[in-house]
């Protein structure tokens, strides 16, 4: 955990705290230590996680392709139990299933494009490879952002920035390429031959069908949730068969008999035992301690601090999501003397990426909603500014908004999540409405993930176990945190 808190005794004994209360003490930064040295991969009860993000179980967040570009990035999406088994099935069953698609948002350019423009392009779409292509689609070679942008004052770009891209792609003769219809096992042993990133698909006139990434036809990750209430079963088997990796029990209070019991239960089930559970919510070191001791191999910790979320207003309940998290990191590390190390889940309170890396500095991994919710990629429904539904794929450049909806709300209407056994008590606790299109996921996840790797770079620390150690954090002043804010700035961008 850890390692030091400026005052922690007094501020814990206080009201209970955010993640923006606190700010991050930078640290001796090492010869070596780089953004892009660092790593965030970390194991997530047997899963290997390449960035420490899980998207929220919400119907508008986590559909599948929300969740099949979150785990081409690295991430957890996580499928809502308040879709029906089939529903939840038809996702999961199609990730696993999907044979290396077409990218939706392609990009590719002609030889003469200067570099500038494509690098516009690439920064645009999110994609850092770009296939160049004549005007008759024929395959002339590859340009990869990544290793253009490379170039620092050690070792300067040798091209100018209005250059055509042909003077800095990789010619197709240098690449190897195959014909349609080589089959996924063929593609995987010719990818663990290559060093290429990816393999040009051609048809058998030389023109660019798709570009096929590594990442494409890896077998990708999903969670799906469940509630712990009667007929548990029937979904978690279901989900299990189709390909789930991990399943969620989830609920807004998983501090009770009924979820302790469901956990004994799943980790007694010889069909279930072998794929991770992960329970929740709690916000207390005795909430923690109820679902360990029953075998969570993950723990989710929050209440009352999303953005949709209004249980606080309704039932008075929750905590700030510091304290919870920090509380429940605690009860782990003494737990874990005795027993398994058990990851804690930061889920909800979080949306940018600076409240990522406070939380990081306690938390094994973020659950995120609204952050998610934002992009292209999200369940909800692509609004214009009117608020109009219009489909995103037609006219993707009308999108000013993304619906969203909690699973308290009265759209979700998901009962189970808030300890309804019927309908006829259920109340919301949660509200629909709609946030700003942030666009695509790919460019928006490739920014933040460098964000969080240069908080650590600048503690010191090449990977999240090593900053949890050396973080030293403080509490802000009301002062100090609006010092930190854009300020004596108008219309800024």
């Amino acid at each position: 955990m850890v390692r030091k808190i400026r005052g922690i005794e007094d501020v814990l004994e206080g009201p209970s705290r955010t993640f923006d209360e606190f700010s991050l003490l930078t640290g001796y930064t090492p010869k070596g230590c780089t953004i892009e040295s660092v790593s965030l991969e970390q194991d997530l009860c047997g899963l290997t996680m390449k960035a420490p993000l899980l998207s929220a179980a919400m119907m508008s967040v986590t559909g599948f392709e929300l969740a099949l570009e979150l785990a081409r990035n690295g991430g957890l999406g996580v499928v809502p139990a308040s879709l029906s088994v089939d529903e939840q099935v038809a996702i999961i069953r199609g990730l696993k299933e999907q044979d290396m698609p077409l990218i939706e948002d392609y990009v590719f350019v002609l030889p003469n494009e200067p570099v500038f423009e494509v690098l516009r392009k690439a920064k645009e779409h999110g994609h850092s490879t770009i296939p160049v292509v004549d005007k008759f689609r024929n395959f002339l070679g590859i340009f990869d952002a990544n290793i253009f942008n490379q170039g620092n004052d050690d070792a300067p770009l040798k091209v100018a920035s209005n250059s055509p891209i042909s003077d800095v792609m990789q010619p197709a003769k240098k690449l190897y390429s195959c014909r349609e219809g080589m089959s996924l096992k063929d593609m995987q042993k010719k990818f663990s031959e290559l060093t290429q990133r990816c393999i040009p698909i051609v048809n058998r006139k030389g023109q660019l069908v798709r570009l096929a990434f590594k990442r494409d036809i890896e077998n990708p990750q999903v969670a799906a949730a469940a509630s712990s209430q009667s007929g548990w079963e029937e979904r978690v088997e279901a989900c299990i068969n189709a390909g789930a990796d991990m399943i969620v029990f989830d609920s807004s209070h998983g501090f009770n008999y009924y979820q302790e019991k469901t956990i004994t239960q799943y980790k007694k089930n010889s069909h279930f035992k072998h794929v991770p559970v992960c329970g929740g919510n709690v916000i207390t070191a005795e909430g923690f301690r109820c679902l360990a001791k029953a075998g969570a191999d993950a723990v989710k910790v929050g209440m009352s601090i999303g953005s949709i979320c209004i249980t606080a207003g309704v039932k008075g309940t929750g905590r700030g999501q510091f304290t919870a998290v920090y509380e429940a990191v605690k009860a782990r590390d003494e737990f874990c003397k005795r027993r398994k190390y058990i990851p804690i889940i930061a889920d909800g309170g979080i949306s940018f990426s600076g409240q990522m890396v406070i939380a990081l500095t306690i938390a094994d991994f973020l659950m995120m909603g609204n952050y998610f919710n934002r992009f292209y990629e999200a369940a909800g429904e692509a609004l214009d500014e009117h608020g109009n539904v219009i489909d995103r794929a037609k006219e993707p450049s009308r999108i000013k908004y993304i619906a969203t909806w909690g699973e308290g709300s009265e759209r979700a209407k998901n009962h189970a999540r808030y300890g309804h056994i019927t309908k006829r008590t259920l109340f919301a606790e949660g509200v629909e409405g709609r946030v700003g299109y942030a666009g695509r996921m790919k460019p928006n996840l490739r920014r933040d993930v460098n964000a969080i790797k240069a908080a650590l770079r600048d503690t010191g620390s090449m990977d999240l176990p090593e900053f949890r150690k050396k973080a030293v954090i403080e509490l802000r002043s009301e002062h100090s945190l609006a010092e930190s804010q854009v300020h004596g700035v108008q219309d800024y961008k």
